[in-house]
């Protein structure tokens, strides 16, 4: 299971910790190991054996050859004369081979070998004996590679160097296929346009061609995710730096010297803080205006509770819009109910939502372009329906059938709390109405339960905690008469004023039970200095202002008898950095105050969520 092992590895080291194999996976193999040989038969089995154990339960393909040619840390020069550390994995025959190529930050040595009980195999088997070269490198200034890190900035020339040196070698047939989750996912960006002919696909996972989208949202810092993994990743090996748990430096002030409380000071992440607005340094490492230089089909996996669920659908549009070629402008989509790097929630979506299908898909996608192999599905956009549990395939995103239906938020001035009086309903105010208040106190911020990032408590989570805040505005439709399908991009439009120059504002959408058990499905945030795309701006205290806020995506059903929740408030930290609620030099910033905050719902301000609802 090489991909869910390169997957499984490499987001369970972005914050700098080398973790065993997830239980999901060590269950997988023990099933295996009873159902097919059993333990003692299996650890003492060769690699022709065990390669058509696992690609039996996987259901792809069985081997092509029968042995592996291994080499490790080939030394590979760029164009500055900095070494990159390589393994290769050959097929045992005569090329010259298709090859994939993997880069990454998180050390390649672990996937040399994957041990579970006495049963162990090196991912690269399922690649050689397919006829396949795998290739994983050790990206610039981490681990066995020479040279300095610096997040991001060197994978583009350093990938054009690796193709050029791969076109000379005599195994490799000049057919390249790319794959990887996260950082290896931006690695295939940054090489893609300048790989030419040479890429003949890629399969970027969990990822956003557009770094900015995991960083900053809604003009605010994707704080438990930036800074925790930069922390992680600062020097050339994770553990080099003297290690303090980032929840401390998360809280404190100013932001810029979050770092520096963990015994580190990574220069990029300071780099990130002193640009809030999207600029030249963030265009430098942008990639999606690259796309029409891109003539590789790409194969796009995301999650709909993952760190980049926003970027990955926007990739799939831009592509879809203007690649550079035929082929690369019908990418094919997978987005499952998946989080970043783990599978632990307060949601159960059934066996089918696992590893092994995204597995197969994988394969499936490199043996028809480098393989010449099989065939691709007609509908390219495969997703997985939550509430139903269930996988269905579609010709596009959005989906072409998807109405919009605006839900408006009511009350009667009582909101705060689920035990309050917000409603959610499908006809706006008539009236003036009676607005919803609420104080919001940086230094007792709504805590993150459940979202997209990458921390303790990410993913689908029970909203008990959340929702009895009295800095928590709920807003409940009725139970449903039948079941409703909100499949597609999700806005929120607020209408809210503030006693403060600047301020947050966090809108959440959740599936509440009969029984009353509420779980998160998106959520969003806008900062008020920066609510004009590109500019920077104080608000004025009292004026009432027109909020987007952009909730990314969700597929779910809300069955029979459920209902539609709608949260608003003011922070959700530490997914996203506090607002101190007075305007000031950004991330620099030590004095806060509580703002009282206003948010109106009536026939001229009237606040709403916009649904993707697709008609049964």
């Amino acid at each position: 299971m090489p991909i869910g092992v390169f997957t499984y590895v490499a987001l369970n080291n972005e914050k700098g910790t080398v973790l065993k194999l997830c239980v999901a996976l060590k269950k997988v193999l023990i099933v295996l190991v009873v159902l097919l040989l059993g333990a003692v038969l299996l650890a003492g089995a060769g690699w022709l054996l065990r390669y058509r154990i696992l690609a039996a339960y996987l259901g792809i393909s069985q081997p092509v050859y029968s042995g592996m040619v291994v080499e490790k840390d080939v030394m590979v020069p760029m164009r500055d004369g900095v070494l990159l550390a390589t393994d290769i994995y050959r097929p045992d025959g005569t090329g010259p081979f298709p090859a994939v190529l993997i880069r990454l930050p998180y050390d390649k040595k672990p996937l040399r070998e994957i041990a579970v009980g006495r049963f162990s195999f090196a991912p690269g088997i399922l690649f050689a004996q397919r006829g396949l070269v795998l290739i994983v490198q050790d990206v610039r200034g981490r681990y066995a590679s020479e040279g300095d890190f610096y997040a991001f900035s060197h994978e583009r020339q350093d990938g054009e160097d690796m193709v050029l040196w791969l076109r000379e070698q005599s195994w490799f047939n000049g057919d390249l296929g790319a794959v990887g989750p996260s950082y290896l996912g931006y690695t295939q960006w940054a090489l893609a346009p300048a790989a030419g002919d040479t890429l003949k696909c890629m399969a970027p996972m969990v990822i956003s061609a557009d770094l900015r989208d995991l960083f900053y949202r809604g003009g605010t810092v994707c704080l438990d995710t930036g800074g925790g993994w930069a922390v992680g990743v600062g020097e050339r090996e994770d553990g080099d730096h003297p290690k303090k748990d980032f929840d401390t430096g998360m809280w404190h002030l100013p932001l810029m010297e979050a770092d520096d409380m963990t015994g580190a000071d990574v220069d990029f992440f300071n780099d990130w803080l002193a640009h809030p607005l999207r600029d030249a340094y963030w265009d430098a490492l942008n990639r999606r205006p690259e796309i029409p230089n891109i003539t590789a089909p790409a194969l796009l996996i995301g999650g709909w509770y993952d760190i980049a669920a926003g970027g990955t659908l926007e990739d799939y549009q831009a592509l879809r819009a203007s690649a550079g070629s035929d082929a690369a402008r019908r990418p094919h989509l997978l987005m499952g109910p998946w989080m970043h790097g783990s599978q632990d929630c307060d949601r159960d979506f059934g066996k089918e939502a696992g590893i092994p299908l995204l597995l197969r898909e994988l394969f499936d996608w490199n043996d028809y372009w480098l393989r010449g192999k099989g065939t691709l599905p007609d509908k390219p956009v495969h997703i997985f329906v939550m509430g139903i549990n269930t996988w269905r395939r579609e010709e596009d995103w959005p989906l072409a059938r998807t109405v919009y239906m605006p839900y408006y938020i009511r009350s009667d001035g009582k909101a705060n709390t689920a035990a309050g009086d917000g409603t959610l309903s499908e006809t706006p105010a008539s009236g003036e109405g009676t607005p919803d208040t609420y104080a919001y106190d940086p230094a007792d911020p709504v805590p993150s339960v459940g979202g997209c990032f990458m921390g303790d408590g990410m993913g689908p989570r029970r909203q008990e905690k959340v929702e009895s805040r009295q800095d928590v505005l709920v807003y409940t439709s009725a139970p449903l008469t039948e079941a409703l399908e909100v499949t597609g991009p999700i806005r929120f439009v607020l209408y809210a004023s503030t006693s403060g120059d600047d301020t947050d504002f966090t809108a959440k959408l959740c599936d509440v039970a009969p029984d009353g058990t509420s779980l998160n499905l998106a959520e969003g945030i806008i900062r008020g200095r920066f609510r004009e795309d590109g500019e920077d701006a104080p608000l004025v205290p009292g004026e009432v202002y027109r909020f987007e806020i952009d909730l990314w995506a969700t597929s779910n059903v809300f069955l029979e008898g459920h209902r539609i929740r709608v949260q608003v408030s003011s922070s959700n930290f530490p997914q996203f950095d506090r607002n101190l609620n007075v305007y000031g030099p950004f991330a620099q910033q030590t004095e806060f105050k509580t703002a009282e905050q206003t948010i109106y719902h009536d026939a001229e301000r009237p606040s709403h969520i916009l649904l993707p609802v697709i008609p049964q």
